[in-house]
Parts: structure tokens; C-alpha cells; sequence
């Protein structure tokens, strides 16, 4: 009698789990799988969410720059050294400076630093014209367009308005996804900028371009935006 009971009892230890219970383990172990799932989407999409707004900013800082240093190289495409007039132009189709636009002349891209060549037959150095700088904005890409002069010496009679090509010499597209319509405000010589920046639409006021650019933000992140403001210190003479 003692053995039935204990085959018994050894029978009923062998049983298993039954379906109530393999049901219930089945259920935790999806919540808990699913709680996992979803922390681990989330850092991922917060990691590339991080990655995307460090490269949004990257490339606004690095457009940021290449415009504040040919600002710095700007310079007349007159031949006479140092002279104000010309220096900024109003774009094409204008009546005024504007801020998707930037139309001016720079030291850049003719080979000399700064826009000087040697002159062999007397052995000295001598002025050269400058490159011809539009940088525009279109439906949100900023481009910038040189224009290399067709003449590297100021002969006599020069014309500085008959010195450039109508067709660019390069294209370089600076920036994508640009956020703001007003990248470029130009302040007058009339205040100190460290104050106040007087605007100004005339070409031959401009004392300081400040230049500011906002990225179109991706879902879920921020826009970012980076501003410099460039002296424009006087040509090279």
C-alpha cells in the first residue's frame, strides 16, 4: 500500500508544468522581450538622432567658414587700390543688397596671394584684379559662383565691368538644407559694431557682412544654426 501511494506521488512530481502555467511564462518572457525591444530601438534612434545634428552642424560650421574667409579677402576690382566703390555689388535682377544673395569681389583664386603678381621686367610686385564672389541661395542650397578676370593687369583705359566672364568659372555648392531665407545682413560704417549694426543696402557702405545659417531639422531633431559677423577691413593695396 505504502509503494502505490509513493508511485503515486512520483507520478504526480512528473506531471510538468501545465498549460495554465507554460501560458503565463510565455507572457512574461514577451513583456520583458518587448521591454528590451524598445529600450534598445530607442538609444539607437537617439545615437543616429545625435550623429544626424553633430553632421548638421559640422557642415553649417564649415560653409560658415569658407564664406567668413573669402569675406575677409575682399577687395576693389578697380584699379585703384584701397577704393571702396565696387567692392559689394547688387545681385542681378536687384535694386538693392539682399539676404539670399551676396555678390562682391575677393583675393581669391587667381594664383596670388594677395592679388599681387610679379612684374619680371622691372623685378616688383604688382596688383592684379580680383576674383569676381556670388554666393546665392536657391530653394534651400546655398552655391557659391567665381568668376575668374579675363585680364590679370590694369592696362590703360582699365574697365573692371568688361573684366569678367558671364558663364562661372567654377561652381561649388556650400551648404544643403538651409532653413532660413535671410542668410546675409550687411551693417554700415556708420556705428561701431561692437554696439550696433546699422543696415545698410548700399553696396559702398558695407563695413561688416553677418552671415548666419539654420539647418532644416530632420524629425526629432533641432535645427542648428551658426552666425558669424566679418569686418570688412579695406582692400589690399
Amino acid at each position: 500500500m505504502l509503494s502505490r501511494l509513493q508511485r503515486q506521488d512520483d507520478t504526480a512530481d512528473d506531471a510538468g508544468m501545465t498549460l495554465v502555467e507554460l501560458v503565463v511564462g510565455m507572457t512574461l518572457m514577451s513583456i520583458v522581450g518587448a521591454i528590451a525591444m524598445t529600450f534598445f530601438v530607442g538609444m539607437s534612434t537617439q545615437t543616429a538622432r545625435v550623429g544626424a545634428q553633430t553632421q548638421d552642424a559640422a557642415a553649417a560650421r564649415t560653409a560658415l567658414n569658407q564664406i567668413s574667409t573669402v569675406l575677409r579677402l575682399a577687395d576693389t576690382p578697380t584699379a585703384r587700390p584701397g577704393y571702396s566703390t565696387s567692392r559689394f555689388q547688387v545681385p542681378s535682377g536687384q535694386n538693392q543688397l539682399t539676404g539670399s544673395e551676396i555678390v562682391f569681389f575677393a583675393n581669391i583664386g587667381n594664383g596670388q596671394t594677395p592679388s599681387r603678381a610679379t612684374d619680371t621686367a622691372n623685378a616688383t610686385a604688382v596688383r592684379i584684379p580680383p576674383t569676381k564672389v556670388d554666393i546665392k541661395l536657391v530653394n534651400g542650397t546655398l552655391t557659391e559662383y567665381t568668376y575668374a578676370p579675363l585680364s590679370l593687369s590694369y592696362g590703360t583705359g582699365y574697365d573692371w565691368t568688361t573684366n569678367y566672364p558671364s558663364t562661372p568659372t567654377t561652381t561649388s555648392v556650400l551648404l544643403s538644407g538651409v532653413a532660413n531665407s535671410t542668410v546675409f545682413a550687411y551693417c554700415s560704417d556708420a556705428t561701431d559694431i561692437a554696439q550696433t549694426c546699422t543696415s545698410t543696402t548700399a553696396p559702398d557702405s558695407v563695413a561688416v557682412v553677418q552671415v548666419t545659417l539654420t539647418t532644416t531639422p530632420l524629425r526629432g531633431n533641432a535645427a542648428q544654426t551658426v552666425q558669424s559677423s566679418v569686418a570688412i577691413t579695406g582692400a589690399v593695396s
